[in-house]
């Protein structure tokens, strides 16, 4: 059996230039997050927020960048990285009309209440995020092998527990067993 392939997907909404360039990544719409794996969208992404996006997600866009995060929070694989330090956020946006420490505390409260771990790369986003893309979906791809395993283990119990279990029929005859219950076995 051969190993899937594996192609990184940059979402179609991120900006030609302020896009990460991931290798062999192609551009396709993502309905959660900026960046995934193909045939893995539905269980792994990856938001992107560059220092004045955040600010703006964390003011006037709070509402949809909530829903955005709460989306994210659902998937097995997920994170939020900001290009920027936790220092440069708490120091604050020079033009925002939210001050740094209450940017840091709803950034914090909206990772916390969506499960979303987050990730400060700074200037090491794109390789930070292929890293991350590449071992979420090594961790998807043993627990795929691992529930192949455990389904083939169960399978093979039920069958063994049909074969053992079922009805007197050709080639069996009922047997009284030391309590005075019937019990089928084989002739032999």
């Amino acid at each position: 059996m051969s190993a899937p392939e594996f192609c990184f997907i940059t979402d179609t909404r991120e900006k030609e230039g302020s896009r990460w360039e991931l290798p062999q990544a192609k551009i396709a719409k993502l309905d959660v997050g900026d960046y995934s794996v193909e045939g893995y969208e539905p269980v792994m992404a990856i938001e992107r927020k560059g220092f004045d996006d955040l600010f703006k997600c964390l003011g006037v866009d709070l509402r949809r960048f909530r829903k955005q995060m709460i989306a994210l929070g659902k998937l097995r694989y997920k994170a939020l990285m900001i290009e920027s330090t936790a220092n440069s956020i708490s120091y604050g946006h020079p033009i925002s009309k939210i001050k740094g420490a209450e940017a840091m505390t709803r950034l914090i409260h909206l990772c916390v209440t969506s499960s979303v771990p987050l990730v400060f790369c700074d200037r090491h986003g794109a390789s930070m995020c292929a890293s991350f893309l590449v071992e979420f979906w090594q961790s998807e791809q043993k627990a795929d092998y691992h529930e192949g395993v455990v389904k083939a283990k169960r399978e093979a119990k039920s069958a063994k527990e049909a074969k053992r279990t079922s009805p007197a029929g050709e080639g069996s005859r009922p047997r009284t067993n030391s309590k005075g219950g019937s019990r089928t076995t084989q002739k032999k």
